[in-house]
């Protein structure tokens, strides 16, 4: 268990005061807006910041108190900065190698053939580093923090300093990885479809104060969204893998409890959800029955006010009835949330559309959600 009772003012205007108990197992995603805290968090508890009102410990093992302060050279923990922070003139395996000089306790030659294989680095080891791209430099980063057998991992938002193409390759790497670690991860980021691939637990930061720990599916956000510069609010549902469609690259989701019998968007046997969706991960191997998350944005999901169903007159997958709850105008658009039984929505349409469609709150909906909602 990592145990933080922290109050810390880097600042006059700021600070940053929190008490929480982070499993030790899995990846905890922390989010929040920027200055909402993130990265004092990481760099206090890796030491590399000091404070004296702060207690920190790691499995038991206290790291700061009031009484003593342990140094960053000794907490056996990994840091992955944004940027990868490799020396430039050196290769790959040379990089690595510093890492290693640097650990009283460093992996086995075996767990770090292992580590190199899960992160695709056997064919770069011996290429300088400047050769390498943003997402290859940070794989390098991760393998040189981790074969120094650290007890807990930081990730400071590995991916914001990538490109698209390459964050997209990233993440599947880092899915490997969290899949074979066996240490737990503190991993900071902006991005809720980060959160919904890659997270077992979720923190979220507003202006230094912690509103929420808990599951990442638990966390219903409309005003924290995927992008701080984007208006799009997000939620992120839970489901057991009940179909397989590996010529399309897509699989159904049976989501949460509610019960929409009736309609051909439910589970004929348990009357739940039943969403389609496309991911880059399916495999003729993925288990039925094994949990997936989905991040749905306000802006994949429109409204049609035919209940009726005919999945054929459309190009969206899913259509779910759902109750409008509450209409926020947000101009230019109009903010739905929609409910049903325990599971919410946000839709975000045009003011016009809602106009048009006459929508108003107790209105039932069929909810459109298009299939390429991102699947973690």
């Amino acid at each position: 268990m990592l145990t933080l009772d922290i109050h810390h003012s880097p600042s006059p205007d700021f600070q940053l005061a929190l008490t929480a108990q982070i499993p030790c197992q899995g990846v905890t995603a922390v989010c929040g807006h920027s200055g909402s805290g993130k990265t004092s968090l990481l760099r206090l508890i890796a030491g590399l910041d000091r404070s004296d009102n702060i207690k920190i410990s790691l499995n038991q093992r206290v790291l700061q108190d009031a009484q003593q302060f342990v140094a960053p050279e000794r907490r056996r923990i990994g840091y992955v900065f944004q940027d990868a922070r490799l020396f430039s003139h050196l290769t790959v395996e040379q990089n690595i190698q510093y890492g290693l000089k640097r650990s009283q306790t460093p992996m086995s030659a075996e767990q770090q053939e292992s580590l190199f294989a899960v992160l695709g680095l056997p064919p770069l080891l011996s290429r300088r580093v400047e050769k390498l791209s943003g997402g290859e430099q940070q794989r390098v980063a991760i393998a040189r923090a981790l074969v120094t057998n650290p007890d807990l991992l930081l990730m400071d938002e590995p991916l914001a300093a990538i490109d698209a193409a390459h964050k997209a390759e990233l993440l599947i790497y880092l899915q490997q990885l969290f899949r074979w670690l066996e240490i737990p991860v503190l991993y900071v980021t902006h991005a809720l479809a980060e959160v919904a691939q890659l997270a077992d637990h979720l923190l979220v930061l507003e202006h230094g104060k912690l509103i929420y720990h808990g599951a990442p599916e638990s966390w219903v956000s409309a005003q924290y969204s995927a992008d701080d510069t984007e208006q799009n609010p997000a939620v992120i549902w839970r489901g057991a893998v009940v179909g397989i469609e590996p010529e399309w690259q897509m699989i159904q989701l049976e989501i949460g409890e509610a019960n929409i019998s009736g309609t051909d968007a439910s589970s004929p046997n348990t009357g739940r959800p039943r969403l389609s969706l496309v991911t880059d991960s399916i495999s003729d191997t993925t288990p039925i029955g094994s949990i997936q998350r989905v991040l749905i944005k306000a802006r994949d999901v429109s409204i049609s006010l035919d209940t009726a169903s005919t999945p054929g007159a459309s190009s969206i997958q899913n259509r779910l009835p759902m109750t409008i709850s509450q209409i926020e105008d947000q101009a230019p658009y109009s903010l739905l949330t929609l409910q049903a039984e325990d599971l919410t929505l946000y839709s975000m349409i045009t003011r016009k559309s809602c106009y048009q469609l006459q929508l108003t709150p107790g209105m039932t909906v069929m909810a459109q959600i298009k299939a390429t909602a991102i699947v973690g």
